[in-house]
């Protein structure tokens, strides 16, 4: 597997506001996962790759939790 860069934030495709890398980031070997979440709409992007057996990722779960009213 190539050695790629991983921005800290990104620009989100929901709003084309500023999404930052957040909550549980796993680096090394096995499945390698990053989260970003958007300041501005509150938006996700997850991104997945498994490095240890190279092989693609056929299905996954994710939980949504909304934010309590302010």
């Amino acid at each position: 597997m190539n050695s790629n860069y991983i921005p800290s934030d990104i620009k989100c495709f929901w709003c084309n506001g500023h999404m930052r890398e957040r909550g549980a980031t796993a680096m090394g070997a096995g499945v390698n996962h990053i989260t970003y979440f958007c300041d501005d709409c509150g938006g996700i992007a997850h991104f997945a790759v498994d490095t240890e057996r190279n092989s693609k990722i056929k299905s996954f779960e994710i939980k949504y939790n909304r934010s309590k009213d302010e």
